[in-house]
């Protein structure tokens, strides 16, 4: 939540993005962040949000900067309808940078961490 605070204050938005990006594939792909994501997915109880509710918001006012990180971040926190919405506006806006983003969710989705989304 730091992260998205400082974010906001940051006026380099192509380092911001990028900075996000980095932030949201280790969170979904690194062991070290197993107890965010369970904050995220609602299965391990927050000590610094009041629920799973104000953590999503609080990163998804910063991370909607970056619309792959976005979509992670819904696959991540159960916001499977919002993740719908994102992915058909992706159709309409698709460069070389976001179909290897894409990939990368691929990868992601497929890894152990994400399995709870593919069941």
């Amino acid at each position: 939540m730091e992260f998205a605070t400082i974010f906001h204050k940051i006026p380099d938005l192509g380092f911001v993005q990028d900075m996000i990006e980095t932030l949201t594939f280790a969170i979904a792909a690194s062991p070290f962040y197993k107890a965010l994501r369970g904050k995220l997915f609602g299965t391990v109880p927050t000590d610094f949000a009041k629920d799973k509710e104000d953590l999503f918001l609080h990163l998804y006012n910063s991370w909607c900067i970056n619309p792959i990180s976005t979509l992670i971040l819904c696959l991540l926190s159960q916001k499977y309808e919002l993740a719908y919405n994102l992915l058909n506006r992706f159709t309409d806006e698709l460069d070389s940078k976001k179909l290897i983003q894409i990939g990368t969710i691929v990868q992601l989705l497929e890894s152990p961490t994400l399995v709870h989304i593919r069941l």
